[in-house]
This record gives C-alpha cells, structure tokens and sequence, in this order.
C-alpha cells in the first residue's frame, strides 16, 4: 500500500520548517510562509469557492471536537 497523502504533507511540514529554523526564521514565520504558498496553489486547482470553502471548513474545526488525524488516515 502506498503512504497516504496526509503522511507525505506532514513530512513536508517538518522538513520545511526545519529548513527556516536552520536559517533564523521562526516556525510560525515557516508556517505562515507555507500556508500562502498552499492556500496559492490550492487556489489555481480547485478555484476561489472551493478554496473558501475549503478553509471556512478547516477553520470551523480548530475547535479540536473531531479527530481529524484519525479520519484522514483512513
């Protein structure tokens, strides 16, 4: 079976963010750096309205009420 795509992401993260703290950034700045140039990317793909909803929907579960680790493994 192959790695999930959620595992490869995750993989990116950290190695991103290792990378800008080797080099004097902070993890939120990494962080930050990598959400724009996703949410950029995403965009092109999916479109304004589906990228909109795409976020409205993540933020709505910050809330931590599901665990979304564990139904994006599946």
């Amino acid at each position: 079976m192959s790695v999930h795509h959620y595992e490869i992401a995750k993989e990116g993260v950290e190695k991103t963010v290792e990378r800008a703290v080797e080099n004097g950034w902070s993890e939120a700045e990494a962080l930050q750096s990598l959400l724009v140039q996703v949410i950029e990317r995403y965009g092109k793909q999916a479109g304004v309205k589906d990228t909109r909803q795409m976020l409205e929907y993540e933020l709505s579960n910050l809330k931590g009420t599901v665990d979304y680790d564990f139904v994006r493994s599946r």
